[in-house]
């Protein structure tokens, strides 16, 4: 298996964590791990795991080179965590100095910041809509059972209901489908009554304003008047077909029906419905990974009824549960076929919802413990809120985005992921930026240089576009190694100022690591 070129390829994160426990001291498992881990690092499980994996593979290296020179015993045993111990085992925490715990206070308020906890944050406040394209909700699925066919590794397959077949067939023409599209762009009555609509949770409003069209056009086409029948709505239609069609999953029982073991995504949705939603679905997010390298799409499994104040009308609904997915577009018969797949995470709590709760209801989420099932911790949060008048859990299942790039960076700034548990604050540089240097006659601002001395000038190997006195001194400060920030306004050249530092760096045999929030700006 290690032969292989990526021998943990399809192995998820949870296993990858019991093959590194397993093999502390093998650095072959280890390099494969970290190989694996490096190319995975878009998701926060990958990025802990590697970290860990990283530190034990150096100590496995120094103790076989001390080993060779006759020193230290092995290293099986050897814990993740660097620094001195009390004698409870934990690792003791750094005293900082005053600069530097005002520097820390200052980067845990930062670190709130990124929480946005106002109600137009969908982890907050979920708008469902059946003419979404952000979203697919699911119908006649186990929650559990989705978790559990999702950490096994299996892709499963979104499912429509069937195509009705009350629709007569000289609508099935290319002529009247054209002229159908056409009219849904620009026919007024069809328009103004979409707008007005507001909550058509199965669709049935839309379906009916969709009938008016196509009836509209029939008159325009000269075709014979609809034979009227009793037109079946869609939740009795998916009820015909054997599916429930409640957005509240229904609660397992001993019997399970065979769709709850299969490897199909049930939804409420009509074909050309689900196939126009989960393209804009693929397409978001395959634009979020290109530009940002971060992936949004989540399956959010259960989700809080809550209010805002105890007189309130208006229910808000924020996910408890979300798991990481990527969607796969495939073509099967002639047609697009969609499905989701684990990226190796485990499930996440709402950490936006648990700080919201805490703030203005003094509540907070249960933890979700490796044990917990979907079932078991909708039950911890019931008991939770049980209390609060209107407060429920509701059963959803949605496969939609969320913007969870900033939790991401609140996750890493968690003083208790850093070594000696102070925070990003142990680091020299973000020390320095933060708390500065504490030198007498330290300036905020940079003064330039003297460029022209040729002292200066030899500072720089390399200029490959023209510089002026600030920006040659910032790249002299550069390489020096001083710690900057580079600002001004549009037009004052801080893009060229970076490519000469690039350059000049590189010319004098330094790695270059170049960070952007987008993507484009690194193809330049």
């Amino acid at each position: 298996m290690l032969g292989e070129e990526r021998p943990f390829q399809t192995v998820n994160i949870t296993r990858l964590r019991v093959i590194y426990r397993d093999s502390k001291s093998n650095a072959t498992i280890l390099l494969a791990l970290r190989d694996e881990l490096e190319r995975r690092r878009h998701t926060k499980g990958a990025r802990e795991l590697l970290v860990a994996v990283q530190q034990q593979l150096d100590r496995v290296i120094a103790t076989q080179r001390d080993e060779m020179s006759g020193g230290k015993p092995k290293v099986d045993d050897v814990h993740v965590s660097d620094g001195p111990r009390d004698n409870t085992g934990a690792p003791t925490r750094r005293v900082l100095n005053p600069r530097e715990t005002a520097a820390q206070d200052r980067i845990a308020d930062l670190r709130m910041r990124l929480l946005d906890l106002s109600n137009s944050n969908r982890l907050l406040n979920y708008k469902f809509g059946n003419r979404s394209r952000r979203q697919v909700r699911l119908v006649d699925e186990l929650p559990g059972k989705l978790i559990e066919k999702l950490k096994e590794g299996k892709r499963l397959t979104f499912k429509s209901l069937p195509e009705p077949d009350d629709e007569p067939e000289d609508e099935k023409s290319d002529e009247f489908l054209l002229a159908l599209e056409q009219a849904k762009r620009s026919d007024e009555e069809y328009l103004a009554a979409l707008k007005g609509l507001e909550d058509d949770a199965e669709g049935e409003v839309v379906r009916r304003i969709e009938r008016a069209l196509r009836d509209r056009l029939r008159k325009t086409f000269a075709m014979p008047d609809r034979r009227l029948r009793d037109q079946i709505g869609r939740v009795e239609w998916a009820r015909r077909a054997g599916i429930e069609p409640s957005f509240d999953l229904p609660i397992p029982t001993a019997e399970l029906k065979d769709s709850h073991l299969d490897s199909d995504l049930q939804t409420l949705l009509l074909p050309d419905e689900m196939e126009r939603a989960l393209s804009a679905i693929n397409d978001q997010a395959r634009s979020s990974l290109q530009e940002t390298g971060v992936n949004t799409l989540y399956l959010a499994i259960g989700f809080l009824e809550w209010y805002e104040a105890p007189n309130s009308q208006t229910a808000l609904y924020a996910p408890l549960l979300l798991h990481q997915v990527d969607i796969e577009r495939k073509i099967v018969a002639g047609k697009y076929r969609y499905s989701i797949g684990s990226l190796g995470e485990d499930n996440d709590i709402n950490i936006t919802l648990a700080e919201r709760l805490h703030q203005d209801f003094h509540r907070r989420l249960p933890p979700l413990s490796e044990d917990d099932t979907p079932e078991t911790y909708f039950d911890k949060v019931a008991q939770t809120i049980g209390d609060i008048p209107g407060w429920r859990v509701r059963r959803f299942a949605v496969v939609g985005h969320f913007a969870f790039a900033r939790l991401v960076m609140f996750h890493d700034l968690e003083e208790a992921r850093w070594p000696d548990g102070i925070g990003i604050i142990g680091n020299p540089v973000v020390a320095e930026l933060f708390a500065g240097t504490g030198a007498v006659g330290d300036a905020f601002f940079a003064e330039d240089y003297e460029v022209d001395q040729p002292s200066i000038a030899a500072k720089v190997p390399l200029l490959i576009t023209d510089a002026d006195s600030s920006q040659f001194s910032a790249i002299v400060d550069v390489m020096e190694g001083k710690n900057l920030a580079i600002k001004g306004p549009p037009g004052t050249g801080k893009s060229q100022t970076i490519t000469n530092i690039i350059a000049a760096a590189l010319a004098s045999g330094r790695t270059v690591l170049f960070l952007r929030k987008r993507w484009p700006p690194l193809t330049w």
